[in-house]
Formats: C-alpha cells, sequence, structure tokens
C-alpha cells in the first residue's frame, strides 16, 4: 500500500512545479475528525477523518484540493497521501474506535493490485491499528468501471477483518448494484434524505425503503447532514443506527470522545417524534377514486350506550373516531364478531 502511494507519485502525469505536488511534500495537509454517533445509546461510535489543505487559503476545503487533484491528474496520489495523513495522525494519538477514510473503487483496486493483503497490514501494523477499527469508505461510485474486480478486492479487505462502508447513498451517483454484490458493512446516507426529513414526509418514506433494504443486504445505516434535533428525532424513531452531522458533533483536530450535549438529550428522551404529516403524498392522484363520506363522531362524554347505538343505526361504519375540541385523539373499531367495539 505504501509502495503504491509511492509509485503513484512516480507517474509521469504531473505538471511541472505542481501545487499539490508542493502542498504534500510541505506535509500542509491535515485531517480533522467528525464523530460518527450511536442514535441508540448516544455515544460515539467511530470518526471520519476529512481531509483539509493550509488554513486561511482557498485550498483549505476538500472541495478545492479535490478539483486541483483532478485537475493536476494526481487523484489517485492525493488520495493515498489523505489515507497516509490520516493513519499517521491517528496512530500518533494513541486514538480509540473505528476512523472511516474515504477512497474511491479505482484507488483502492489499484493499490491492492499492487501491494495487497501485506500492504495494507504494513501500513497499519506501521501506525499501530487493528484493521477491524479501519473503515475503508467508498467514494465515486459512479466511476466503478471493473464491477468484478472491485469485489475481488472488498472481499480481500473483509477477509483482513477492515470493513467497507458506501459513502452518499441516494446520491443520483450510487449504486444498489454496488450495494448488492459489494456487500458493505455501512452505508451512508446521503444527507439530501436526512436534512428536514421531520418536515418532509417523502423524504421520510425514502429512508424507510432505503432501511428495508439495509435489512435485507445485512448493513448498517450512517444518516449523514443531522442538524437539527427534530430531525435527529425521527432518524433515531426510524430505527437508523448510526448519525453523522453538527448536531451530534463537529468535526475538530482531536477526536470528540462524547456527543453534543443537545445530541444526548434528544437521544435519551423516550419521547417519541412527531412524524412529518403524511397527506401531501407525492401521487395525489391514487385518491381520486376513493368514495369519501361522513360518519357520526362522539367525545368523551358519549356514554357507552350512545356508542352502540351508532354502530347500530350506521351497519357501515367500520370505525368510530373520538375528538377533543374537534381534534381526533382515539379511535373505536366496530368488531365483527358480535357487533362489539375495540379501542384501537
Amino acid at each position: 500500500m505504501i509502495n503504491a502511494y509511492a509509485e503513484t507519485r512516480s507517474q509521469p502525469v504531473r505538471p511541472a512545479f505542481s501545487r499539490l505536488d508542493r502542498l504534500i511534500s510541505r506535509n500542509e495537509l491535515f485531517c480533522i475528525f467528525q464523530p460518527i454517533a450511536d442514535l441508540q445509546s448516544g455515544t460515539v461510535f467511530a470518526h471520519e477523518a476529512l481531509i483539509r489543505g493550509p488554513r486561511d487559503s482557498v485550498l483549505h476545503s476538500p472541495d478545492a484540493l479535490l478539483t486541483l487533484a483532478r485537475e493536476e491528474g494526481l487523484m489517485q496520489t492525493f488520495e493515498m497521501h489523505c489515507i497516509i495523513t490520516a493513519l499517521t495522525l491517528w496512530g500518533a494519538g494513541r486514538h480509540s474506535g473505528r476512523l472511516f477514510v474515504n477512497i474511491s473503487a479505482d484507488t483502492l483496486v489499484h493499490a491492492w493490485t499492487k501491494d495487497g493483503t501485506a500492504g495494507m497490514t504494513e501500513l497499519l501494523k506501521a501506525h499501530n491499528i487493528k484493521p477491524r477499527l479501519l473503515v475503508l469508505e467508498l467514494t465515486e461510485h459512479e466511476r466503478v468501471t471493473d464491477m468484478a474486480r472491485v469485489c475481488e478486492v472488498a472481499k480481500e479487505v473483509h477477509e483482513m477483518g477492515i470493513q467497507l462502508a458506501l459513502d452518499d447513498f441516494g446520491d443520483g451517483r450510487s449504486s444498489l448494484r454496488l450495494w448488492s454484490e459489494l456487500k458493505p458493512d455501512f452505508v451512508k446516507i446521503d444527507k439530501y434524505f436526512s436534512q428536514r426529513i421531520s418536515q418532509n414526509p417523502e423524504q421520510l418514506q425514502v429512508v424507510k425503503a432505503i432501511r428495508e433494504i439495509a435489512n435485507l443486504f445485512g448493513s448498517a445505516l450512517v444518516a449523514e447532514g443531522i442538524e437539527t434535533e427534530n430531525d435527529l428525532r425521527v432518524l433515531r424513531d426510524l430505527d437508523i443506527r448510526y448519525g453523522q452531522g453538527y448536531f451530534l458533533g463537529k468535526p475538530a483536530e482531536s477526536p470528540q470522545q462524547t456527543l453534543l450535549a443537545q445530541a444526548c438529550a434528544v437521544v435519551k428522551d423516550s419521547r417519541v417524534a412527531v412524524m412529518p404529516q403524511m397527506q401531501h403524498s407525492s401521487h395525489p392522484c391514487i385518491f381520486r377514486t376513493l368514495t369519501v363520506t361522513s360518519a357520526p363522531t362522539a367525545t368523551a362524554e358519549t356514554s357507552n350506550n350512545e356508542v352502540a347505538d351508532l354502530f347500530q343505526e350506521n351497519p357501515d361504519l367500520h370505525a368510530l373516531a373520538f375528538l377533543d375540541q374537534g381534534k381526533p385523539v382515539a379511535l373505536l373499531q366496530r368488531c365483527i364478531d358480535a357487533n362489539l367495539v375495540l379501542l384501537n
């Protein structure tokens, strides 16, 4: 793996006086770490390593660095340097817990083809990191050209004890086939579906569908981009196991050992989230064939005999709504046998 990094630097594809090469040679790139939370226990489950350029420069952001790496033809060099930087800082700090590091499928295949299991073993041993605590987070899904080879490498990665994650599922580039064949341990839900999920019923339904796929494939889900209390509460109650976002913890050079107090309070709160109103269906036309009829209602003051009379007088009435100040608060369902009612 270390040799693969050196080989990418020796390729004659970079321009003279490459800006990225200068940053790398001067060790001006560094990592910050953002916590990934266990939404059931309210603890820090792992950290993701995020690369940054020199402070107060136009190359501080990861997007700017990625753009520069593509322009200079140094993507694999850049990615391998990011991984080595993350492992170096994590190992030097003697940090505990899992570490997620980003790598594209192409770079993973290239490095593994060059150095294989032995190269990765050497790299992890050099930084005193156990394989079971490393998660390779695959990015650039749309660039996978040799699915069979990627799956071969993934199998060898798993045999080492290293785990795999699929990044940004649902962003339009991710592949359900890749999920099916790669068998990742974790799948990250793109922040588009996590953010404002407490206000958007369609996003909620998509996340529920992703959850069913995850159950089928045996992957754990990580919801990205959690920034509000309400969104965290909904995702927790949807049984999404892990989450990441500013409401839980911000990226920092020193890994965060506990979640922010605001997030812990939500996770430990036993109250169930109020889900988004479902009347705003993405397919409103499906209701056009339904027949709408008026039905009697009851209140807390309605007696048992009056309830029985309402069901007797309305043989087609399947349930009776109880109102409090005009709002439904309970539902009584007719029992098919013996014409009785049951609290639903």
